[in-house]
């Protein structure tokens, strides 16, 4: 690479930066094929059918982009961002991204639950096929588990694909599975949608701008605010009950100064009592300021608010105490 030309410099090093995460997403993929029988159908539709990820596996296989052959001879990729060269003696020790290729494809292929999943065609045989004379016997004596895959070779290279019944892809399947796949179609929508067009719509449907403008709901937000920070049956509108801060049991007692630890006994409290002591002192101390600072504020507003606040916030401040 030319050093002065910062255009093909910065082209390099993304080329190198890509297949640096290639290489990272290889270890990823083997990750995910030994535990792609646990995931969902939706899941190991995806991976199986939806993105052909055998097919992709194969093919990279096939082309070694991780093996170089140049003049003075072939460099293979040692997973620390070189190049080295390999001697002739060496020439078929697997790497490790090689090695999780041909694992990724074992566990593809010779899984039950995905090979039931997988709907074999005579497009796939072939490109599966192609595996054949690449998996040599020094290739099985550095990874015994293969044997299993050269003899689903051998038994896909004189399969009738009308007789499925001696695969191993398909030794429990009867019939062809149709599988319904799961579509984010609410997020899809999400991305479609125009926003603002919403936002049009709602400001002349739920609120009426004549009456409520920006001013009544800057002043609608204060009192919320408001509420939320000073509400003492806050609590109560909580979706998780609380637990203790001890034994992790559902608690019904809270800490009187701080009102922060929830405890489901007297016994607990004791016991975390060394702990919690100093936050404790904190957190009160710290309230106590706040709500001094804001006593005489609120008993201002108070009366101002019953008079300015408008028929929403009047509405949910009654339903509320009426509870």
């Amino acid at each position: 690479v030319d050093e002065n030309n910062p255009s093909k410099k910065l082209l390099k090093q993304k080329q190198h930066l890509e297949f640096t995460i290639t290489t990272c997403c290889v270890s990823i993929i083997r990750f995910v094929t030994e535990h792609l029988s646990k995931a969902s159908i939706s899941v190991m539709e995806r991976v199986i059918n939806t993105n052909e990820m055998i097919m992709v596996l194969i093919s990279l296989i096939v082309q070694k982009p991780w093996t170089k052959k140049t003049d003075k001879g072939v460099s293979k990729y040692n997973g620390k961002n070189k190049f080295v060269p390999v001697d002739r003696n060496d020439i078929f020790r697997l790497t490790k991204i090689e090695g999780e290729l041909w694992l990724s494809v074992y566990n593809l292929l010779l899984d039950k639950t995905c090979g039931n999943k997988y709907q074999l065609t005579g497009f796939r045989r072939n490109e599966i096929l192609k595996l054949k004379p690449y998996l040599l016997p020094q290739i099985i004596d550095q990874l015994p588990v293969l044997k299993g895959l050269k003899r689903t070779l051998e038994e896909l290279s004189i399969m009738n694909l009308d007789d499925t019944s001696s695969s191993a892809l398909n030794n429990q399947m009867e019939k062809k599975l149709m599988v319904v796949e799961i579509v984010p179609e609410f997020r899809e929508n999400l991305l479609t949608t125009d926003f603002q067009n919403i936002a049009t719509q709602q400001l002349k449907a739920v609120f009426n701008t004549d009456e409520y403008d920006e001013t009544d709901r800057k002043k609608d937000m204060d009192i919320l605010c408001r509420i939320y920070n000073n509400f003492d049956g806050l609590e109560d509108m909580l979706l998780d009950a609380p637990i203790c801060a001890k034994c992790g049991r559902d608690a019904e007692k809270r800490c009187s100064r701080c009102k922060s630890e929830w405890y489901c006994s007297r016994e607990c409290q004791l016991k975390s009592w060394k702990i919690h002591k100093n936050i404790c002192d904190k957190i009160s101390i710290n309230r106590a300021k706040y709500d001094k600072i804001n006593e005489k504020q609120n008993n201002d507003n108070d009366q101002k608010e019953n008079e300015t606040s408008t028929p929403y916030i009047k509405e949910v401040m009654s339903k509320h105490f009426k509870k």
